[in-house]
């Protein structure tokens, strides 16, 4: 094939990934969107003992006040993108994970990987595992709601290396509504991985596709599992209990 005809269908097929990216991105728990959304925030409580007032704390975080005063009363509208959150941090002078309310703790059963081949641990009993953080209020508490470290970068942008991803250990074998969804899942030899699940060639095989266009997908895998994310938490506000 000629260089420039080669260069061109190259190109035409990397648009199309990306515009396949893009529309997934629009569904799906990211970092960046869905994490707090539905959350209460002590903002307003924190403010006070500081001593500041919203125009302070609007000037300082580059924010307007009523964008301010909709997250200090939980009135839900636009969700606070991660800048957001860690520029009111500083102004209040703590951990961004600090300004949500209601936190209760949820066990990390292991990590998961996303590009890196990753043994997952989940051999903990419900509820107990590699160490506690503060679960998002959002999320029912109980003890099927655990937590995955990410480790590689074939998801991101939409998720990266240390990000958590809550998910729900109540599944067997890859339910209806995991086909289709970017799941936390297990491969038949024990590994770990976060993934967008398609189906596969043949009954029982799935493909897992990354979003990292860098990274290559992986085709006829049999899953002992598979259960979507319910909820992702970026690696800033992950806070151990």
């Amino acid at each position: 094939m000629p260089q420039n005809i080669a260069h061109s269908y190259i190109s035409v097929n990397y648009k199309k990934l990306l515009g396949a990216i893009k529309l997934l991105l629009s569904n799906c728990p990211t970092p960046t969107c869905a994490y707090h959304w539905g959350m209460k925030y002590k903002i307003k409580k924190i403010r006070k003992e500081r001593g500041l007032t919203q125009a302070a704390v609007v000037e300082a975080a580059s924010i307007s006040q009523p964008y301010l005063s909709q997250l200090e009363n939980s009135s839900g509208g636009r969700a606070p993108s991660m800048d957001t959150l860690i520029a009111i941090a500083e102004v209040l002078n703590v951990r961004p994970s600090e300004l949500f309310d209601d936190a209760k703790p949820v066990a990390i059963a292991g990590k998961v990987g996303a590009g890196a081949r990753v043994p997952l641990v989940d051999a903990y009993e419900k509820g107990d595992g590699l160490y506690l953080v503060a679960c998002p209020s959002e999320l029912p508490h109980d003890i099927s709601i655990v937590g995955v470290e990410v480790e590689g970068d074939s998801m991101t942008p939409v998720y990266r290396d240390g990000d958590v991803l809550f998910y729900s250990r109540d599944v067997i074998g890859v339910p209806t509504e995991a086909v289709g969804a970017i799941c936390v899942c297990e491969d038949e030899n024990g590994n770990g991985w976060v993934k967008h699940v398609k189906p596969g060639s043949e009954p029982g095989k799935f493909h897992l596709i990354s979003l990292n266009p860098l990274v290559d997908n992986m085709f006829d895998i049999t899953l002992k599992w598979a259960t979507p994310v319910r909820l992702a938490w970026p690696r800033a506000l992950v806070e151990r209990l």
